[in-house]
């Protein structure tokens, strides 16, 4: 017992002595203007994972990107265009440190663009797309005339593109075809009878890169025109009433609080310029193409939600302020986009508010699906596309998460856990358990009888598992600012009590099963552990008060209680078990959820006429997948974190244990939990820059935990429990009850 006890003291030394030496550093580094040569922090830029599309018409566009950085340094905007390296734009900062630079008429790429300082440089992922254009009649490029007739049913049309992007052709009523742009930019594609009536028709063309079919770009559409006897009604793919002509709405959705790392989803534009539009999943998106998806069902990357100002980023990353956000939906600057119909012509295509056509505004009520509240995790694509740099600073990060959050939280919930009985023994736990139980009531002695035989064990534990994760979801929930802000509070209550549940159920029952069925035929069930919600409680308060954003949560509030008498080797595999099926669950979790925002994004573009029939469903659908996808969010946030503490070779964690009895599959663990964890969870540079002016502040909260560990280390060491309460003994033929007469836990050591 000494000699574990000096193991947590070296420990919480170590961290002592790490935290003040990075509190030291940071303040010296930002305490010298010249030293601070950090990757420039961006404000203002479209979303992560957004396409920003270029609305038809010809006319100039362009997107701003600003933020801050020293005085006097040049940024360099640059990106990657067919292997060659594009600038974008340069700028200077200013005297304020505050910078911004506008990307004029850029061309088609899909990222990611570089912001460099000359010494550092941060990392945008977003894209930019134009149309493709339709080959029309010789003299007449907005004109093609069909060559359809009864004996030849098909037409092949042709056109240019962004060389590999998905091309979708399509009439308004739904009909037409599929194709990809050729490596030439390129494109044919054959079409198979033209919608019913006499025409001219509308035929519009509209392409999106492969990795993000979610923001297809619309081209100018040109008339079909039919010179010969209108055909019969053709079988389409895909038809839908014409609904009347209305536009829509520009942004005025309300941000919703989202974790994510990343600048605002904001694009600007210059006066007279056309409106660049960023679709955004989870929200119904103004396009210029006819009204249905056009690029069919499929998915789209996964795009950064609406956020605050306070920019919370993650429930394990920090952000910081930025001083301008938008909503989830498509962000229109000057003028809202019109839905279709529309005129034939190209310039009536982007009429505003409705002129030469006499369009009504949508209604108040139209159906918007809801932001997603948690932003997209990493997708493989965007994991791929990091350099080695940004791995390494991941790493790193990685590392910092660990040194400063982590092992000092660790180390406070292993001392409470090992001294859980004296906590329970104590005077004002005793006191407080006897005004809850009401002991003089008959109704407490019946329930402390059933709470005694053996069903009332298993439900006493199974009211306090779920007790135990309502109260953790709600205490956990609150570490994101504004959570509980009307019925938002609800669906994020919702959201971490659904994580929670599944993060805790999914490897608990995955290790009962195994060692239920393994040699040892070991039993076990799930057991609360009620005395960490007032840790969990007070790391979320300590984030509120220091104003820490995104915060932190600790605390497991439900394990996994084998038998007793496992064998090493059993007790060893079971906990190789649990750290294999949690990692497992946080990668599927993490998969799945980026699968479902990009379904809730192909479900808000093919709402995009919210006047339709099938607009209310699709928004519902869309948001109820981005709802399951915050979720997975949460799952896999707490199922990739615990393992990295869990398997540290301390002696009053699971890695000991693990790494003693089987050192090969500790060290696999271990690489695989940090792997994971550095790819996945550990935010990124950008995220890290954002916060370095509060680096100080998280930590000094990170030194306050663990002086507070230390301190709670302290008095169990150091100070003798004091004895317990001893019956008095009843003289013959008194029947004045003792002074303390409760039956003894079987549990508790006697004395």
């Amino acid at each position: 017992m000494f000699r574990h006890g000096w193991l947590r003291m070296l420990a919480a030394a170590v961290c002592v002595g790490a935290l003040v030496g990075v509190a030291g550093a940071i303040t010296g580094l930002t305490g010298s203007p010249v030293a601070r040569a950090a990757a420039p922090l961006v404000t203002v830029a479209p979303a992560a994972g957004s396409v920003v599309v270029v609305p038809p018409g010809g006319g100039s566009f362009d997107i701003e990107l600003a933020g801050s950085d020293d005085a006097g340094s040049t940024i360099g905007v640059t990106v990657a265009v067919d292997g060659d390296l594009v600038e974008l734009c340069q700028t200077t900062v200013l005297a304020d440190e505050s910078w911004s630079c506008v990307l004029v008429d850029p061309p088609d790429f899909e990222g990611p663009v570089t912001v460099s300082n000359g010494m550092d440089s941060s990392v945008l992922s977003f894209g930019v797309l134009h149309g493709p254009t339709i080959d029309g009649d010789a003299g007449e490029p907005g004109v093609l005339t069909s060559t359809i007739t009864a004996d030849e049913p098909a037409q092949t049309v042709s056109g240019s593109g962004h060389a590999g992007a998905v091309l979708r052709l399509a009439f308004d009523d739904g009909s037409g075809c599929s194709t990809t742009v050729d490596a030439a930019g390129l494109w044919r594609c054959e079409v198979l009878g033209v919608p019913a009536g006499a025409g001219p028709f509308r035929l519009v063309a509209s392409q999106a890169y492969a990795a993000a079919t979610g923001y297809p770009a619309a081209g100018a559409p040109v008339q079909f025109v039919v010179d010969e006897v209108p055909l019969g009604p053709t079988p389409s793919p895909s038809p839908s009433p014409t609904p009347s002509p209305s536009p829509t709405p520009g942004p005025s959705a309300s941000p919703t609080p989202s974790p994510s790392p990343g600048p605002s989803p904001v694009a600007t534009t210059s006066p007279g310029a056309s409106t660049p539009t960023i679709s955004s999943p989870g929200a119904v998106t103004p396009v210029t193409a006819p009204p249905f998806s056009a690029m069919g069902p499929s998915g789209d990357d996964s795009a950064g939600e609406g956020e605050e100002p306070g920019r919370d980023d993650g429930v394990n990353s920090g952000g910081a302020a930025a001083p301008r956000t938008a909503d989830a939906a498509a962000v229109s600057r000057g003028a809202d986009e019109t839905s279709t119909p529309v005129p034939l012509d190209a310039a009536s295509l982007l009429a505003r508010s409705g002129e030469d056509r006499g369009a009504a505004a949508l209604p108040e009520t139209a159906p918007t699906a809801p932001p997603s509240g948690l932003a997209a995790l990493p997708s493989l694509t965007e994991i791929g596309s990091r350099s080695l740099g940004d791995h390494a600073r991941a790493a790193v990060g990685a590392f910092g998460v660990i040194l400063l959050v982590l092992l000092p939280g660790g180390i406070l919930e292993s001392t409470l856990a090992a001294n859980r009985d004296r906590i329970r023994r104590s005077a004002p736990v005793r006191r407080l358990a006897r005004i809850i139980a009401g002991r003089g009531s008959r109704r407490a002695a019946v329930v402390e009888q059933l709470a005694a035989s053996e069903p009332g064990v298993r439900l006493r534990r199974r009211l306090g598992v779920a007790g135990t994760l309502i109260a953790g979801a709600a205490i956990g929930a609150a570490v994101v600012p504004g959570a509980f802000t009307g019925l938002t509070g609800l669906r994020w209550f919702a959201v971490f009590l659904a994580g929670s549940a599944i993060v805790c159920v999914v490897p608990g029952v995955v290790v009962l099963f195994t060692t239920a069925h393994s040699g040892d035929r070991a039993r076990g069930g799930f057991e609360a552990q009620l005395w960490l919600l007032p840790l969990t409680a007070l790391t979320v308060v300590a984030s509120r008060l220091g104003s820490v954003a995104p915060g932190f949560v600790f605390g497991l509030v439900v394990g996994v209680a084998l038998a007793p008498g496992l064998s090493r080797l059993a007790t060893a595999r079971a906990l190789r078990t649990g750290v294999v099926a949690c990692l497992f669950t946080g990668v599927g979790a993490w998969l799945l959820s980026g699968s479902l925002r990009d379904f809730a994004g192909a479900m808000s573009a093919t709402s995009s006429d919210p006047g339709s029939a099938a607009a209310v469903p699709l928004v519902s659908l869309a948001g109820g997948a981005s709802a399951a996808a915050d979720v997975l969010t949460v799952v896999a946030m707490a199922a990739l974190t615990g393992p990295v503490v869990s398997l540290l070779p301390l002696r009053f964690l699971d890695g000991h244990e693990l790494r003693r009895t089987l050192p090969r599959s500790w060290a696999a663990c271990s690489f695989a939990a940090l792997i994971t964890f550095a790819l996945v969870i550990a935010p990124d540079r950008d995220a890290w820059d954002a916060v370095a002016g509060d680096l100080l502040l998280w930590a000094l909260l990170a030194a306050a935990v663990t002086l507070l560990t230390l301190a709670t280390w302290a008095y169990f060491t150091f100070v003798p429990e004091r004895p317990a309460p001893t019956p008095t003994p009843t003289p013959p033929g008194d029947t004045t009850p003792p002074a303390y007469s409760r039956p003894r836990d079987a549990r508790e050591p006697a004395g």
